[in-house]
């Protein structure tokens, strides 16, 4: 006698969130410094058989700020041959080099970050800075623009008291403690964050602009200028280091210009290497009340003592490793390839303003007679509406 016997299918649905891999765009010899620092990452990496980085799994090199990290396992260490008088020791001058145009400024500046507001909530605000407030990192916090109207580009008055907060305890003898001396555009944030305030619990229900992915505030040095314009580039890169970041690609960036209108730039292609969302202005947010889950005020480029700009460097010393490591970065990111260099031949490129002051006057022929000498290749180049052109070939 045959029994029909029922069968049941039962299928089991598991959620599995599978990291993508490519979101880690870093420069080769980075990546292993970056699963270094990212335990949680590398683990993830040695069991995923489709993870591109196994040859970095093995490796304990370090930037140099983290706390695990040891001398013998420096991405790269400066050279000082010569010893400085201003140094006790070569040890000291290599420590003063280290902790003033290396990596070690992120070690110092963590060392200085206090907690400027806090919560009990879950969902509550919280802030933290470093000394003079040249750098601070946010969850969950409104910026209030609605009664500001656009001013002067840089107008440090912009804000006031009440219109930046968050849903927690401000603790007051923080921004007490801050050297006024600071308080200047491009030198901290000081004037901005010294009107943070506690806000209301309903405060963030109110929000015309709601950003829920990271966000960079930035205070730009002269946008036309190379050399000042890289002073917002390569502070822009330790604030990431600082903050501990994936160096993820997704997030947003606000300029701090002030007044109405959009941001522009002659050299934007270099926030390829930051965002892949375009850059807006501050002043562009005019009249509305924005949010922040998650917001950097970036180091600004010319702090007292600070990095590129302003930046005092001890004598006998060379190599520094943050600057190193941000040319590999830019390069690697804005799929740059060198082409060289050439043997026997000094390639030099002319940067030419073409606007209304500061011109090479005899431009054209400088060009021309440089290619009298064999052993040069010249390229003249230009930053014209926006975009980077050639000018002349020779």
């Amino acid at each position: 006698m045959l029994l029909s016997v029922p069968l049941f299918l039962i299928i089991i649905s598991t959620s599995v969130t599978a990291i993508d891999w490519s979101d880690i765009n870093l420069h080769q010899s980075h990546v292993p410094l970056y699963l270094q620092s990212h335990a949680d990452l590398k683990t993830e990496c040695s069991v995923d058989p489709e993870c591109p980085f196994k040859d970095s799994l093995e490796s304990s090199s370090c930037f140099g700020y983290e706390e695990s990290c040891e001398d013998n396992e420096l991405y790269k260490s400066a050279n000082c041959p010569d010893l400085s008088k201003w140094a006790k020791s070569a040890d000291d001058q290599k420590r003063t080099f280290w902790n003033t145009g290396d990596f070690g400024i992120v070690s110092e500046k963590r060392k200085n970050m206090e907690v400027l507001c806090s919560s009990s909530l879950e969902d509550g605000s919280y802030m933290e800075c470093e000394a003079e407030a040249r750098y601070c990192h946010g969850t969950n916090i409104v910026l209030d623009l609605e009664k500001v109207t656009p001013s002067k580009p840089y107008d440090t008055e912009f804000i006031k008291t009440g219109q930046i907060g968050g849903r927690c305890k401000v603790n007051k003898k923080v921004i007490k403690g801050w050297n006024r001396d600071h308080r200047n555009f491009l030198q901290s944030w000081y004037q901005v964050v010294e009107h943070f305030t506690e806000l209301p619990e309903e405060a963030d229900d109110q929000c015309d602009v709601v950003f829920s992915k990271p966000v960079y505030i930035l205070q730009n040095d002269a946008v036309v200028n190379m050399f000042h314009h890289f002073c917002d580039f390569v502070n822009l890169y330790v604030t990431q280091h600082l903050n501990s970041t994936t160096f993820s690609l997704d997030n947003h960036i606000i300029a701090w210009q002030t007044n109405g209108g959009g941001f522009s730039d002659p050299f934007g292609a270099m926030w390829k290497v930051f965002t892949k969302h375009p850059v807006t202005a501050i002043g562009s947010y005019v009249g509305k009340k924005v949010c922040f889950k998650d917001v950097v005020f970036a180091l600004p480029p010319r702090q007292r003592l600070g990095l590129f700009y302003n930046m005092p460097l001890i004598d006998g010393c060379y190599g520094t490793s943050l600057f190193r490591a941000f040319n590999e970065h830019v390069m690697h990111r804005l799929a740059i390839q060198q082409a060289g260099p050439l043997r026997d031949k000094v390639r030099i490129t002319i940067l030419s303003r073409q606007s209304q002051y500061r011109n090479i006057l005899n431009e054209q022929e400088v060009g021309v007679s440089i290619l009298t000498r064999s052993y040069v290749s010249i390229l003249t180049r230009s930053y014209v509406s926006i975009r980077l052109r050639v000018v002349y070939l020779y």
